[in-house]
């Protein structure tokens, strides 16, 4: 099976058939590893996704491992539902 490099906005991108995606079970949002051999070779590996197009995810699950500020800090306490009005 033979596929085109194609631009795809300001990057390129081939395009996966449907059957494939499907035989190795891969979907929309997966993410992938890049190896490249020494003869050019391009290998892909998917990695753990979490995310599917058709899967809803809960707030704490999108912002797992968020080590930012939370809602409420930036103001010296939590006050989530108590918004400040200027």
């Amino acid at each position: 099976m033979q596929t085109t490099l194609r631009k795809w906005g300001n990057s390129q991108g081939i395009l996966i058939p449907r059957e494939i995606c499907v035989s190795v079970d891969i979907n929309v949002g997966d993410t992938f590893e890049f190896e490249i051999g020494e003869d050019r070779t391009i290998l892909l590996r998917p990695e753990a996704s979490h995310y599917h197009r058709n899967t809803r995810a809960s707030l704490e699950e999108l912002t797992a491992g968020w080590a930012g500020p939370r809602a409420g800090e930036e103001w010296g306490g939590h006050d989530v539902g108590n918004e400040v009005v200027a």
